[in-house]
């Protein structure tokens, strides 16, 4: 399933110009959208399961992409806080 919902976002990004994040008339609106359950819901577990959507993905919210790009940390040990950031996102 979470393949097939990353190949329908990769073909609806194809036809669109990526919006700027941050940017735009928009963006407040793609904001409160992905920050809706934090401001409802105390915590994941608290969020009903009758409530969750089919599927979410963070690459595109209204338009917008609220993950980041990959990261070399190079030689300085901070794999294990960049591993966890990734992973997260």
């Amino acid at each position: 399933m979470l393949a097939t919902a990353n190949a329908t976002a990769e073909e609806g990004k194809k036809d669109e110009a990526p919006k700027k994040f941050g940017e735009g008339p928009a963006f407040a609106k793609a904001l409160a959208s992905a920050q809706s359950w934090q401001g409802k819901y105390g915590s994941a577990s608290a969020i009903p399961d009758a409530e969750l959507p089919e599927q979410f993905d963070w690459r595109d919210i209204e338009g917008y992409d609220f993950t980041s790009k990959h990261r070399d940390q190079g030689a300085c040990g901070s794999c294990h806080a960049v591993a966890f950031t990734q992973a997260a996102e």
